[in-house]
């Protein structure tokens, strides 16, 4: 609930605006610990191909907000400083717990390059604030992102650039309908469909004893 809970136009401009992000401009971002593992600097590196793709066309600019902090911020920044990226890439570092589910709404997508993920939550969290997702193919987003619905799988550079030249040729009306199904989706992790579903378990084991013991008597 508390990251389906949307903020004003007003409060995300000024969220926006607190790191220099102007009302016009796409931004993706990234919420999570800044790991290694989190392949983060593949984003940093696509980034270059992004802002090159931006110039060429002469198109809105592309932020790329990176929320959170961990071990490997440094070496991203300087990386970013390597792949002349620093003007389009935004570090937020530490967000309070009760901040972190308005950081998701500054995006328009949200973006992560991760592979290591088991739970994922930070892909449910961005979903319920209505922010669809591009994210790296894995295993874990196959029942959660529907592609061109609430969301791209990118396994490459060119199909992330692919995915994002989708969303910028997206009408308005498109891009509500993505985002309206972003919150659909992430419905089916909320506690009370996980509870159901914990409770059909138990069901069919109950059901699955009862046959056991009818063909045992």
């Amino acid at each position: 609930e508390k990251y389906r809970r949307r903020i004003d136009d007003g409060s995300r401009e000024a969220l926006r605006e607190r790191y220099g992000i102007k009302k016009e401009e796409i931004v993706f971002v990234y919420v999570g610990r800044i790991a290694k593992e989190k392949n983060i600097e593949e984003l940093l590196w696509y980034q270059k191909s992004v802002q090159k793709s931006v110039q060429k066309s002469v198109q809105k600019n592309i932020k790329l907000v990176l929320v959170g902090d961990g071990p490997y911020r440094t070496t991203l920044e300087e990386k970013a400083k390597e792949y002349q990226v620093t003007d389009s890439v935004i570090f937020t570092g530490m967000v309070s717990p009760d901040e972190v589910a308005r950081y998701y709404q500054i995006g328009d997508l949200f973006v992560s390059a991760s592979t290591s993920e088991t739970q994922g939550m930070t892909y449910d969290e961005a979903l319920a604030g209505g922010v669809p997702l591009l994210c790296r193919k894995d295993d874990c987003l196959k029942e959660v992102v529907t592609e061109g619905k609430n969301g791209w799988q990118y396994e490459n550079e060119s199909m992330y650039l692919e995915c994002i030249q989708k969303w910028k040729e997206f009408s308005e009306d498109e891009k509500r309908r993505m985002r309206n199904t972003a919150v659909r989706t992430a419905d089916q992790f909320s506690k009370e469909s996980f509870a159901k579903r914990v409770e059909r378990v138990y069901l069919a084991a109950l059901e699955e004893r009862k046959r056991r013991n009818v063909y045992a008597a």
